[in-house]
């Protein structure tokens, strides 16, 4: 698959899953429309297959969607929104290394290392190593 293609597909799914941790965190799909002002039937359209505009991601960091939320949609290109003060967060560090950590051991066992280890373990340990780096408050 190529670059762009694997980087739609991400977003695509950092899209899903964003609107299913909003919907979680009780921001429907009408509370974003009062927020953002965005039409309830395309934040449904982004939620499902249509890739969404810049515009829109900061048109929900302006309304105020918390950064964990809006960071869900800058993971596929390697960067987070996070603000805990310069430390970072403590517990969500200690998560995020023990993750990094065991994705690793995983990697590894599987006789993976170095230059060795494939593309797609590569690219889950990337996407680790930037959660951590966020949790440390690294930006």
């Amino acid at each position: 698959m190529c670059a762009f293609n694997s980087i739609l597909s991400d977003t695509l799914q950092a899209q899903r899953r964003f609107f299913r941790l909003c919907d979680s965190a009780g921001l429907s799909f009408k509370a974003l429309h009062y927020d953002t002002g965005i039409p309830v039937a395309t934040l449904q359209s982004w939620a499902k297959e249509t890739a969404m505009p810049l515009a829109a991601l900061n048109r929900f960091a302006k309304a105020g969607v918390p950064d964990e939320l809006v960071s869900v949609l800058t993971e596929p290109g390697g960067k987070v929104i996070y603000h805990d003060g310069p430390e970072g967060d403590l517990d969500a560090l200690g998560v995020e290394a023990a993750g990094y950590v065991n994705e690793w051991a995983a990697v590894v066992a599987g006789g993976d290392t170095g230059a060795d280890i494939c593309p797609e373990a590569r690219e889950r340990l990337f996407k680790r190593r930037t959660r951590l780096l966020a949790a440390a408050g690294v930006r």
